[in-house]
């Protein structure tokens, strides 16, 4: 299972998931790539994306699975995430994956080259590269212990530098050098 988390638009590089499904499905008859997220209200990108999927002969290949709640518990049943953006400003989503022990496929966009290191918790690739991309997913397919390896070695990352407590730790730190900058004193802590 090859899974997709996150709105449907334009700029989240559907396009090329499909390009990625269509190169692999015949190396893997049982492929499933699943695609969890809608459109924004009003957008008719999710007509598109099926569309997409019809014109390429897919519908037994990629499951459209519409808006779920618990998107983040269930990308744990992927063997591999996908995260083929085209612009990424963080990638909360890479983060999820990570966590639940997935290795990620995702682009070189936006912040997620500070996340994900190549060839550590998974892959950077190109934007727009269907090649690459495919051929680093059938690496992992191809992999059980190199998936194993890279999801273990995202939980590390993610609990070692991307928890809650840490965040509040550093947005405090700012503060507290913000404050100290401008020569101000405080009266009681921040926390």
């Amino acid at each position: 299972v090859v899974g997709f988390v996150g709105s449907i638009g334009p700029h989240k590089g559907l396009d090329t998931l499909l390009a990625v499904a269509a190169r692999l499905r015949a190396r893997y008859p049982d492929l499933c790539v699943a695609v969890l997220g809608a459109a924004h209200a009003g957008s008719a990108r999710s007509g598109d994306l099926a569309d997409g999927v019809a014109r390429l002969g897919l519908e037994r290949t990629v499951r459209l699975l519409g808006y779920r709640a618990n998107a983040a518990a269930l990308c744990a049943g992927f063997d591999v995430q996908v995260v083929p953006s085209v612009a990424e400003p963080f990638g909360l989503v890479v983060l999820e994956a990570m966590a639940q022990g997935v290795p990620v496929v995702a682009t070189d966009a936006g912040g997620i080259p500070e996340i994900i290191r190549d060839g550590r918790e998974g892959y950077l690739v190109p934007v727009g590269d269907d090649e690459i991309l495919a051929a680093r997913v059938a690496s992992l397919l191809d992999d059980a212990d190199l998936r194993s390896a890279m999801g273990a070695r995202g939980r590390a990352r993610v609990a070692a530098r991307y928890t809650r407590e840490r965040m509040l730790d550093r947005i405090e730190a700012v503060y507290r050098a913000v404050l100290d900058a401008a020569g101000g004193r405080r009266s009681r802590p921040l926390a």
